[in-house]
């Protein structure tokens, strides 16, 4: 056999040696894994947010009112207190500042409240009139076939209501303002506290609800006021009461914890001063620090208040006689030689923080 034949069954032969089966390859075990922790995102307790904005008065009372039989103010323009477009066929004017249709008419100024609170709050307003003297508070406005001096007035609003002052002069609304959205707060990450925190977010896009009020006033102009000298007063009040939420019955436990917290937080202590007579012991208790009040420019702010958060704002309206009564004849001298001066009817009032009570004492002239 050649050298040639014998090197090409030498190469088959080892390439036939070489060929082996894979499945004759001994099976090799592949394992693998890893360890994970699962971090627990415990409750965190929502504590409600209380913010209501109030209306603040200032030197002029928007209720302060005109009784005015004879129509003096819309004969004359209204030029004794400062003129302007009255409304005719009004007899218990208001001075209006906003914008409208009239600068006097029978229908106040209206004042808002705003409810930016996580909790449903309820809005109570009343209205009180003192001093009226012999004038009888007539019930529906309406004063045909009736000859007695008799004024009428009533908490009206945005809502649709009309409520009317009793025949003992007072009345109150109450009115429950919708929660803020829900998109008005978020969570956010304090890092250095390492909590979350329920904040405002600000955003000009979003709804709060909003609750507007004001007075309707009118005045029987077929009576005799010859012999009439009152000087009504109304005092209009609000009020905002928080609807909190139920919340889970506390374990003994719990409570335990709360009430150790609660006298740690108010536990007092002494502090030994030394003078030139001696040592005197000072006490001092952790928990009087007082809370910090902020007022905006006509708006009043409860913030983060407890449970029985109640604000209570008072606003004043002095009622003003206008002329005396006269015959038509009269009338029409008494309107050629009218004071044509701008002086205005001013009133002082005071504004106040919110959680006081305030009173708004406004005169008339």
């Amino acid at each position: 056999m050649s050298m040639f034949r014998k090197g090409i069954i030498f190469a088959i032969s080892i390439i036939t040696t070489m060929a082996i089966p894979l499945a004759q390859i001994p099976a090799m075990a592949m394992e693998g894994g890893t360890e994970a922790f699962g971090s627990v995102m415990l409750p965190t307790i929502k504590e409600e947010i209380i913010s209501v904005d109030l209306p603040t008065v200032g030197d002029e009372s928007p209720f302060d009112f005109y009784i005015d039989p004879q129509g003096l103010l819309f004969e004359t323009d209204g030029i004794k207190y400062g003129g302007g477009v009255v409304e005719e066929g009004a007899y218990l004017l208001f001075r209006n500042h906003n914008e409208g249709e009239y600068d006097f008419s029978r229908y106040s100024d209206s004042l808002s409240v705003t409810n930016r609170s996580t909790v449903p709050v309820i809005v109570k307003i009343t209205a009180k009139i003192s001093d009226i003297g012999d004038l009888r508070m007539d019930q529906d406005g309406v004063f045909d076939g009736e000859d007695d001096p008799a004024i009428y007035l009533a908490i009206v609003d945005d809502e649709g209501n009309e409520r009317v002052l009793s025949e003992d002069g007072e009345v109150s609304v109450e009115i429950e303002m919708n929660q803020a959205p829900s998109e008005a707060y978020t969570y956010h990450y304090d890092e250095s506290t390492d909590s979350y925190e329920y904040i405002y977010q600000s955003d000009e896009d979003i709804s709060f609800d909003t609750y507007s009020f004001g007075l309707r006033g009118e005045c029987n102009a077929n009576a005799d006021w010859s012999g009439i000298s009152a000087s009504p007063r109304v005092m209009v009040t609000w009020s905002v009461d928080p609807v909190m939420p139920d919340r889970p019955e506390e374990t003994d436990e719990e409570q335990a914890k709360e009430d150790n917290e609660a006298n740690e937080a108010s536990t007092e202590y002494d502090v030994d001063t030394e003078n030139d007579e001696g040592t005197e012991d000072v006490t001092e208790d952790a928990s009087d620090d007082a809370d910090a009040e902020e007022s905006d420019e006509g708006v009043s702010d409860i913030s983060d208040a407890e449970d029985s958060s109640t604000e209570d704002v008072d606003g004043s309206g002095i009622g003003d006689t206008v002329g005396d009564s006269l015959s038509k004849e009269e009338l029409s001298e008494n309107i050629e030689t009218e004071n044509e001066s701008n002086s205005m009817a001013t009133n002082g009032d005071d504004s106040a923080p919110a959680s006081e009570s305030v009173t708004a004492d406004t005169g008339g002239t």
